[in-house]
């Protein structure tokens, strides 16, 4: 399969605008999160979803929430030695998927590295 070019995807959060009953990976539980939960979650301030489109198609979605890291569980070579928060504030992948005419193209490589910058 073609590798799709890294600066042809673009990003967008999730909007009541993005039309996401077509989208179809295989994986159910990700469907149904995206087709039914998503925007809801988004609203309440639960997580918060981004789309990525590919030539004008929708080829996958991840979504991000908020989590913590117990201190216990960082490794003290880790440790910031001025940051003195219990637990560390951290920012957690929740749901990555792609479409399943899009696999093996990159997609969900390229949706990762978006995640790490929004």
């Amino acid at each position: 399969m073609p590798k799709i070019d890294p600066y042809s995807l673009i990003v967008y959060p999730l909007s009541k605008k993005h039309d996401v009953s077509f989208f179809n990976s295989t994986e159910e539980e990700l469907n149904d999160f995206f087709k039914n939960d998503a925007k809801n979650n988004q609203e309440q301030l639960v997580s918060r979803t981004y789309v990525c489109y590919y030539e004008k198609h929708l080829v996958g979605y991840f979504t991000l929430t908020t989590d913590v890291l117990e201190v216990k569980a960082i490794k003290r070579e880790d440790m910031c030695d001025d940051f003195a928060h219990d637990p560390y504030p951290a920012v957690k992948l929740a749901r990555l998927a792609v479409d399943q005419n899009y696999e093996r193209m990159g997609v969900g490589q390229l949706s990762w590295i978006a995640s790490c910058k929004k």
